[in-house]
Order: C-alpha cells, then structure tokens, then sequence
C-alpha cells in the first residue's frame, strides 16, 4: 500500500476517534471496569504514545538507516498481519515482559488537539517516507523486521485494531448508564 493511501486510512480512524470524544463525559473518559482494564482515557493515551514512542521512533530510525539493517524479514505474524492488513480479530495479550506501566489519560479535552497534532505529524512523516524509503528495516519485538512504510501501516492497523476495544468500553459504559437510570 502507498503512504498517501495509508495516510488516508489513518486520517479516516484518527477523526473517528475525535469525533468520538464528545460522547463520553469525563467521568466516563476515566471509568475502568476493573484494576486490568483501561478506561477509554488510557486506551486513547496508548494510542498517541505508543504512535509517538514507538512507531514514529521507528521510522525515524529507518530513515535515518539506523539501529536497524538491510537484512532480515517479516516472520510469520507479521507477514500474516501485512497480508491481511489487520490484526486477527482477537484480544491479543502482551507478554509481561513487554509491558510497561499502565497509561496515564490526560484530560479528555485535550486529546483533540492531541489527534489532530498526531496526524499532522504523521502527515510530514508519510512525505519523507515517500521521499526516501530505501528499504532499511528495524525490528518490531512481535513481527520482525519492518520497512519504514510498512512501520507507516502499522500505526494505522494498530490504530483500527483499538476500535474494537474502544466498542467493548463504549458497551460497558452503555450498561453502567443503564443500570444507574
């Protein structure tokens, strides 16, 4: 898939995600079901930390050839998530080893301005991708080695993937509405 067309992609979830901020009352922002749950607020602050800290991180690096290699490939995951353009459909458990503390949510009112920061910062990323992708990889713990472009898709799969969390949480917060009126 080209940048411009992911960048579409991303810009499409990312204004979902947005506009889906309104909904939710700030004590509902910050509810969680339970001490292993998130609350919406801690998924949408994975979401820009993670694109932040991680994915952008790893492009960078592959456009700047560093911490990385011409070598190696997608192992099986991830040549399967590439093909498919998704996550499996499933809730996917991080490895203990791999996690770090849990998000902290900001105020609900500041991750419009967040998003909208996020994606002009990953539009000027997209163009220097389209500019200079040579091929050099960096490796992703779960998927193997990865391309700048293909760490460009991936904040968009990942991004779409946390819209099923994102409709379980609304649920729960339908049924915590219902049970209170």
């Amino acid at each position: 898939m080209h940048t411009k067309e992911t960048y579409a992609k991303l810009e499409e979830v990312i204004r979902h995600y947005g506009e889906e901020l309104s909904r939710y009352s700030d004590e509902q922002f910050n509810s969680q079901r339970d001490e292993l749950t998130w609350s919406v607020g801690q998924m949408y602050e994975h979401l820009l930390s993670s694109g932040y800290q991680l994915f952008f991180k790893k492009i960078k690096a592959c456009l700047s050839q560093q911490h990385g290699s011409w070598e190696g490939e997608k192992n099986k995951d991830g040549a399967r998530i590439f093909a498919s353009g998704s996550f499996p459909p499933i809730k996917i458990k991080i490895p203990e080893a791999w996690l770090g503390p849990s998000p902290v949510a900001k105020p609900r009112d500041t991750y419009q301005a967040s998003l909208l920061q996020f994606l002009s910062e990953a539009r000027q990323l997209g163009s220097e991708i389209a500019q200079g992708d040579t091929g050099y990889k960096t490796n992703h713990v779960a998927l193997g080695m990865l391309t700048a472009s293909e760490w460009f898709q991936m904040i968009e799969i990942h991004f779409r993937h946390h819209l099923r969390q994102k409709n379980e949480l609304d649920e729960y917060l339908r049924a915590l509405t219902e049970i209170s009126s």
